[in-house]
This record gives structure tokens, C-alpha cells and sequence, in this order.
């Protein structure tokens, strides 16, 4: 192993312990789940799952079992003591896997034959090897449980949240702020959520200087790091990010959704043109090599791209190798979520900017066939990056003037002019479904920092309900009230959405902005032939006194 390797690096300085062995329940349905696993160590492990109802399994599933944990050969009995004496219970599923540093010990497995509706308890075990007892690996300290979804549900809940970085500049003694995770696991189980989605940023790369593998690079360029060291420090960045106790508990508990934006390859990655990725790599002891520049970029982008798919798109639905946007069917609603990194690119005048024309094609085909959907509840559309936000006066003058560093921030907006084209066809897809299948399509957003809900229309689509629900960041130490103040008042507020001096018909106005650390809640209410009510309660904290806020809103009810 290079000693550019950062696994177990003594000298990055987290100020939490790193996830070494966790679960995340992934794309889960009526009698399916997706269960992905990172274990310590090399080598065999068996992953097992009993109803709850089980004869013989605690009410804290396999918690505080007794014993050396056995698979029987079948894979349908497994053998643990109880009160002294050996018992057994019979289980739903079970399966091997070998566990690898080729994948950083992440594996994922396709549970079948589950029940609609029911609670599931799990544990990992690893097998022992040359004739040592098997031994626990999770399950045994602390209950872990999921339900699969209902057949048919007139209401669920499920979350929403974006951009994880806990961290300060300078961690002091605080080290990091993330009470926001333990508010959104009290919200989603007493709402009893169906799943969550992670919208985006669920790492930064980037994000501490202390932490950035970015500045890393810059400080061992000239070692020759390989491909292999380049992964690891991504890899490093997830198990720092990841090792937090309330978040690793939501990963356990509810099936995940998660799709990636630019902090888990660089800040504003895409968002560049090749000129400007080499001067952010550049410094002044270094002459400057465009092109040298640009490949090492790309290689990080590569390494940024292997770590996602293990540690996120791993366990969502399956997709062809590469592509990572998808749609999935949940509790009567279709969902699609974009992929607005992995074909991202800058060009004036470009069509397929953001999405590139497969994946375009591909959400495009996926809308039209919205018309056969058996589904009556509302669209829902994961967006990265919100579909209207930023006010045009604030997005052209900070990319024209490049102030703040944020000309890769507004450029990275749909409503940039860049991107005018792209935008106007994507939307008009959007108002195109919700007219035709007359139910609501709600687009679901991070990156901004800023939780904010529109309501948006076109007098050319009368019928068609759509929404801008963003919530962003649950967590996010490096910003102080007043950066958080002028973020608020760059939103926008009401009017017509302008593109190039070109009138879109699009009609947005704002109805809530909330500048605070948020997560997001929806409860849809359903009678069978459409929907009923859709709220949204966006749930945030005050940072000075720690006190929960919340503000709940009927989408349907907007005028």
C-alpha cells in the first residue's frame, strides 16, 4: 500500500470517530430491499433477516443475543443461545458475501420474498476463520430494523434533505455541528417515513480545508500519486463524513435514496471551462500546464466517480454501468432522479449542458410513458439543483464579475443563460406531464443552502400543478448568520422567468424561505383517484438557541 494511502491516516485530523463498518437499507419495495453493508475486515460474512413477528426473536430483533451467531446450511434456521441453552429461529433471508478492500469492504445484497408492509430485523455476521466461532459484526449491539412499503397507501411520509458538512474552518472545540441529524431522526419516525432522499452533497470533498483531499493533492502532486491513492482519499472522505452516529442511524432505518452533486467530485465541478479547472489548480510556485492540470482533474473525477458508486448508487435501483440517474415507483407516485454531475459540462450555447442528451432522452421517455402509469399520486422530479431560485440581477453580475468564488455556483443554476435551451425543453417536459396526467410534479432540491418552496405556472398549461421544494443544508458549520442573511435575499421572490432577455411563460413566486440548517417532510394524502393534500413541513433549528422551527404548507392549496 502507497503511503499516500489515507486509509486509517493517522494525521487527517477528524474530529469523529470514522465509520469503519455500517448499513444503509437502500431501494426497497412492497417485497424487496437493497442492503448494503461495509464491514471492518476482509474476508466471509452472512447477512440475515427475520420478521419481526418471528417466533423466538426479541423485540429489539437480534440486540443482546447470546452466543455464537450460526447460519444453518440451508440458510433458513439460525442458532444463538438463550438463557443458557441453545435456540433457534427461523429466518426470511440469508446470503454470504466475501468482502473485499477492492470495494473498501462495501457490498450489496438483493433481499427477496419479503411482505408488504412489515418490519424486518437484520445483522451482519462474520464467519470465522481456520475453525475460530463465527463472530458479530452489527446487529448484536444495536437493534437494526426497516419496513418494506405498503401495496396501496391513501397517505405515507418520506424526507428530504442536502448538503452534509458539519465541519467549521477551524474545528476548535466544538469539532462539528450536527444536531440537525438527530431532528430529522425524530421527525421521520414519528411520521413513521416510508424513506428518505439525500438530494445531493451527502460529502463534501472539498469542504474543510483541513479535510479537502483537493488540497491534498496540491501538497503531493509532485509523488506521482497513482489512480489507487485517489481513491482512497475519497473513500477517506466518506468514512469521515459517514462516521456520525445519528446519521449512521437514518442509513440503518429507512430505506435511502441518494444521487450526488458537485461537493462529492470538487466544488462547482462541470461548471468550468478547461482554462478556468487549471487555475484552480494552479499556484504560484507551479508554472501552469493546461493540459497536465485538466488530466489530473479528471483522474480525481474518476476516483470521485468509483467512491460514489460504491458508497451511494450502490444500493439505489439498478442502472447500466455509468449512468446513474433512475426513476422509481413508491406508494402510488413516480419519482425520477437527475444526474446533474456525470455528464455536467460549460459551454455557451451547449443544448445538453447539464444533463448531456442521453440522460435527457432517457428522462424524456420516462415522462411520456407517465401517461400510462397506474400511479394517481403526485411526480416527483429529484433536481440537484433547484429549478428556480436565484434572482437574474444576483446570477449575472456574480458570473460576470467572478466575486465570492462563486461564478461556478450560478453557473451551476438551471436558470443560468448558458443553459437556456436545456432549461426551456426540460421544463416545458415537466408542465407537459402534470397537464396531460393532471397530477401535481413537485421538484425536489438541494445545493443552495437556503430551504425555500415556489409555486410555478404557465397560462399555455392551465392544468398543470408544479412545485420548487428545496431544503438545504442539514448541515453546514462554515456559514455564519450573515452569510446565511444574504443568501435569503438573493432568492427570488415573483414574475416571469427570463432566459437571454427570452420570456419563458413560466411563472414562479415564492412562499416560504428559511436560511437555517433544514430538512424536509412530506406527507401525501391520497383517496384513490388522485391527490388530496400535499404538505411539506420544512424543519429547521435555530442555530444560537438549539430550538426546533417548522413550517408546514398544502402545496395544492397555493394560489
Amino acid at each position: 500500500m502507497s503511503n499516500l494511502h489515507f486509509y486509517d491516516k493517522k494525521e487527517r485530523p477528524w474530529p469523529n470517530q470514522r465509520l469503519d463498518r455500517s448499513a444503509i437499507v437502500g431501494h426497497t419495495t412492497t417485497t424487496t430491499t437493497r442492503l448494503w453493508v461495509r464491514t471492518k475486515n476482509e474476508g466471509r460474512h452472512f447477512i440475515v433477516f427475520a420478521a419481526e413477528n418471528t417466533d423466538g426473536l426479541p423485540e429489539n430483533g437480534f440486540k443482546g443475543l447470546e452466543g455464537e451467531p450460526v447460519v444453518s446450511d440451508g440458510g433458513d434456521k439460525f442458532k444463538y443461545k438463550k438463557d443458557g441453552a441453545d435456540k433457534t429461529l427461523d429466518l426470511r433471508f440469508a446470503e454470504e458475501i466475501n468482502s473485499s478492500f477492492d470495494t473498501d469492504n462495501t457490498s450489496v445484497v438483493n433481499v427477496t420474498g419479503l411482505d408488504a408492509d412489515s418490519r424486518y430485523h437484520y445483522a451482519v455476521i462474520m464467519m470465522g476463520r481456520d475453525g475460530a466461532p463465527n463472530e458479530w459484526e452489527l446487529g448484536h449491539e444495536s437493534s437494526l430494523s426497516f419496513k418494506t412499503l405498503p401495496d396501496a397507501p391513501v397517505a405515507f411520509t418520506f424526507g428530504l434533505y442536502s448538503c452534509h458538512m458539519p465541519y467549521p474552518s477551524d474545528f476548535g472545540e466544538a469539532g462539528f455541528e450536527a444536531r440537525m441529524w438527530n431532528v430529522f431522526k425524530e421527525e421521520l419516525a414519528y411520521s413513521d417515513a416510508r424513506f428518505v432522499i439525500g438530494g445531493g452533497d451527502q460529502v463534501y470533498a472539498d469542504g474543510n480545508d483541513k479535510m479537502s483531499v483537493w488540497n491534498w493533492l496540491e501538497r503531493v502532486r509532485d509523488d506521482n500519486p497513482t489512480d489507487d491513492d485517489m481513491v482512497s482519499w475519497y473513500r477517506d472522505i466518506y468514512r469521515g463524513y459517514w462516521g456520525i452516529g445519528a446519521l449512521q442511524s437514518i442509513h440503518r432505518s429507512f430505506p435511502n435514496y441518494m444521487i450526488w452533486d458537485d461537493h462529492e467530485i470538487m466544488d462547482g465541478w462541470g461548471s468550468y471551462t478547461p482554462d478556468e479547472l487549471s487555475q484552480k489548480m494552479d499556484t504560484l510556485s507551479r508554472k501552469e500546464d493546461e493540459e497536465e492540470n485538466n488530466r489530473l482533474a479528471h483522474r480525481m473525477k474518476n476516483a470521485a466517480t468509483r467512491v460514489y458508486t460504491e458508497y451511494q448508487h450502490s444500493h439505489n435501483p439498478p442502472t447500466d454501468e455509468g449512468v446513474f440517474d433512475y426513476p422509481f415507483t413508491a406508494c402510488g407516485c413516480d419519482f425520477y432522479v437527475l444526474d446533474m454531475r456525470g455528464y455536467r459540462t460549460f459551454k455557451k450555447g451547449g443544448k445538453h449542458n447539464i444533463l448531456g442528451k442521453p440522460q435527457y432522452e432517457r428522462f424524456g421517455a420516462w415522462a411520456q410513458a407517465l401517461d400510462d402509469s397506474p400511479n394517481k399520486g403526485p411526480i416527483f422530479v429529484v433536481s440537484p439543483v433547484p429549478t428556480v431560485h436565484l434572482k437574474d440581477f444576483v446570477s449575472n453580475i456574480l458570473d460576470w464579475l467572478a466575486i465570492f468564488g462563486a461564478r461556478d455556483d450560478v453557473r451551476d443554476h438551471w436558470e443560468h443563460n448558458a443553459h437556456t435551451q436545456e432549461y426551456i425543453d426540460f421544463m416545458n417536459a415537466c408542465f407537459d406531464a402534470s397537464q396531460r396526467t393532471k397530477r401535481p410534479l413537485v421538484f425536489l432540491s438541494g445545493d443552495v443552502h437556503v430551504g425555500t418552496i415556489f409555486k410555478l405556472g404557465k397560462k399555455t398549461h392551465p392544468d398543470a400543478k408544479v412545485y420548487q421544494v428545496t431544503s438545504s443544508a442539514i448541515t453546514y458549520a462554515a456559514l455564519n448568520d450573515r452569510s446565511r442573511a444574504a443568501l435569503g435575499k438573493a432568492v427570488k421572490s415573483e414574475g416571469e422567468i427570463k432566459k437571454n432577455k427570452m420570456k419563458t411563460g413560466i411563472i414562479y413566486r415564492r412562499y416560504f424561505t428559511y436560511v437555517q440548517n433544514n430538512i424536509a417532510i412530506f406527507d401525501v394524502r391520497m383517496n384513490g383517484k388522485g391527490t388530496t393534500n400535499l404538505y411539506v413541513n420544512i424543519v429547521g433549528m435555530d442555530n444560537d438557541t438549539g430550538v426546533t422551527e417548522s413550517k408546514r404548507v398544502d402545496l395544492l392549496k397555493l394560489v
